[in-house]
């Protein structure tokens, strides 16, 4: 989260029905706000669109909205194989994520659907624009062997892999 809350595996529940309700909220447009929200759910009417950051204003804001992707890699038989390297890329070819499998063949990595944000460029626009972070492929390499799989990732999931 680059020093910023991380919000992980929370439930966000709206209480009240007030007009100026926000599930996200800032009120300090010259300060950055930002946060990742990874694998939370929303109920009651919260949302991770219900948002009001001030992106109008000089300070950075970026909201980070993603999920848990649960990678289970096995071969032909339907075996686990541990030790598989995983690569995960966001749509526009960027590394988010490098690891192994384990024992049993799995390992989870946390990627982002989209981003909220004010930056562009590496600088701030003072203009809100939402930026798509998927489809997601997944690299997976064992002894020589690789196989590549596209996922559209919209809520935390597993993806099978055969090697």
């Amino acid at each position: 989260a680059n020093g910023y809350p991380k919000f992980v595996d929370n439930t966000f529940v709206k209480q009240d029905n007030h007009a100026s309700y926000r599930t996200i909220k800032s009120q300090y447009s010259s300060f950055p706000s930002t946060g990742d929200f990874i694998g939370n759910k929303f109920t009651n009417g919260a949302s991770a669109e219900s948002v009001d950051l001030e992106f109008w204003g000089p300070g950075k804001k970026e909201i980070k909205v993603g999920w848990h992707v649960d990678i289970q890699v096995k071969n032909a038989s339907g075996a686990p194989l541990g030790g598989a390297s995983v690569v995960v890329k966001t749509n526009t070819g960027a590394v988010i994520f490098n690891g192994s499998t384990n024992g049993n063949g799995s390992v989870r990595a946390d990627v982002a659907q989209y981003l909220r944000t004010n930056v562009s460029g590496g600088v701030v626009v003072r203009k809100e624009s939402r930026v798509s972070r998927t489809p997601h492929t997944i690299v997976v390499t064992k002894d020589g062997r690789t196989v590549t799989k596209t996922v559209t990732v919209a809520g935390n999931q597993t993806v099978q892999v055969v090697l």
